[in-house]
């Protein structure tokens, strides 16, 4: 079982056109903040060296949404040019902790395929200026966990993260809930990631679910994402087919979304938008 409390710290839309994926989640109604680029280590030893990778983030008060692309090209940033070669959408998990090196240390000579942590930074907008942000990411092996780059990240900085003034959102966003793993062999997808993790699943409506705090991640077939979403076409299988916000009133949110002339498509205590329009993943809108 899983050594530390996880959460659903956030998730990243890997793009190829980061000025465009911004200007799609604006008119989505989020609010974003300036473009902040990595650096950090490549190795745990190694020099802090830019990365080549930067990022417009949607901060909730319950985690929130990075949209992430390169900024220089010919600058190091492989994991994310893997992520851009399979497909573009949703692509990265990261579920919070509040130590890096205690999680890794937990899973010292088990089977949960964790490699040491890191150290990332980045330049963080704080009103006119910027400051440096610090995370530490424990990333798995190789092919650990082919659905997504699953992470574990320790948020040194989370009060220069979340700032207040970040928090306020046109579409009434409150915080990241949920996530929809589509995969062909739900059960395996759901072993890899119990093993990975260390966390408990059940199971929900027949699909294996795994609770964190104040949220969730399932695992579901194509066919209840077709049953459920009717007309969607996923980038990828298997993939982050769905992300799951909470808002403060659906009825005003799906108000905002035809002013803003995108099509919400109704459920029963929901709304949904299709993933053309958001860079190749569902967003579920719910109180």
């Amino acid at each position: 079982m899983c050594a530390t409390t996880l959460t659903l710290d956030h998730v990243a839309l890997i793009t190829a056109d980061l000025p465009a994926s911004r200007e799609a989640y604006e008119t989505l109604g989020f609010t974003l903040t300036r473009l902040s680029s990595h650096k950090g280590r490549i190795t745990p030893d190694g020099p802090v060296v830019p990365w080549g990778s930067g990022n417009h983030c949607a901060m909730f008060h319950r985690g929130y949404f990075e949209i992430l692309g390169l900024t220089e090209p010919n600058l190091y940033h492989e994991p994310f040019r893997a992520a851009l070669s399979r497909f573009h959408g949703v692509s990265m998990i990261a579920l919070g902790c509040e130590s890096a090196e205690a999680l890794y240390e937990s899973s010292e000579g088990g089977s949960t395929a964790r490699v040491p942590p890191v150290e990332v930074r980045r330049d963080i907008p704080s009103g006119e200026t910027t400051r440096e942000g610090l995370f530490r990411i424990v990333r798995l092996e190789e092919g650990a966990f082919p659905e997504a780059e699953l992470l574990f990240i320790e948020q040194a900085t989370r009060s220069l993260l979340w700032q207040k003034p970040l928090l306020e959102h046109a579409n009434g966003v409150v915080g990241l809930t949920g996530l929809v793993l589509c995969s062909e062999a739900p059960e395996e997808t759901a072993a890899r990631f119990e093993r990975c993790t260390g966390l408990g699943g059940s199971a929900v409506d027949g699909s294996p679910y795994f609770a964190l705090d104040n949220s969730y991640v399932t695992m579901v077939t194509p066919e209840k994402v077709a049953s459920r979403y009717s007309g969607a076409v996923l980038a990828a299988v298997p993939s982050v087919a769905v992300v799951e916000l909470a808002v403060e009133d659906v009825d005003a949110t799906r108000r905002f979304l035809e002013s803003a002339g995108v099509t919400p498509h109704a459920l029963d205590e929901s709304v949904w938008v299709r993933p053309e329009r958001a860079g190749g993943v569902i967003l579920e809108f719910k109180s």
